[in-house]
């Protein structure tokens, strides 16, 4: 097995998050459309925990679209997000094998536990012999080259 190196895997996320990112606007755009925008300056309490729910709202579909898009992505038959495909690299799991929806939804939920340590989870790819980054080894899934 060849595994995807950190900057392949770099490179292939940054495409994906511009292809997510300029789609999601599609959603995001039209939702805060229809909640509206709080305004906080000079906001009572109550209108405070309305418009923080509305921003969580659309936090939580944000981070849905998010995980929808790379679980979709990763457990197809093709393996590999838009931007994976691009750099010619696939999702697997330890084996080899074409991972479950469910995998790759926990996958990409754990890509925040790897950001929240100051990015370490994402460059431990750099570092580990199969090239694993920290949701790589939470999940038991590999990124291969094709």
């Amino acid at each position: 097995m060849a595994y995807a190196g950190f900057w392949r895997r770099g490179v292939a996320m940054f495409i994906d998050s511009v292809i997510i990112s300029l789609g999601g606007l599609v959603v995001i755009v039209p939702l805060q459309a229809v909640l509206g925008l709080p305004n906080l300056e000079g906001a009572t309490p109550e209108e405070l925990r309305a418009g923080m729910a509305r921003m969580l709202l659309v936090l939580f579909v944000w981070l849905g679209l998010w995980i929808v898009y790379f679980a979709a992505f990763e457990s197809s038959g093709r393996q590999a997000t838009p931007g994976k495909m691009a750099l010619g690299v696939i999702v697997t799991d330890e084996a080899g094998q074409r991972i479950a929806f469910g995998r790759a939804a926990a996958r990409t939920a754990a890509k925040y536990v790897s950001a929240m340590i100051l990015w370490i989870g994402f460059l431990m790819a750099a570092f580990t012999a199969r090239k694993q980054a920290l949701h790589d080894m939470m999940t038991g899934c590999l990124v291969l080259r094709r």
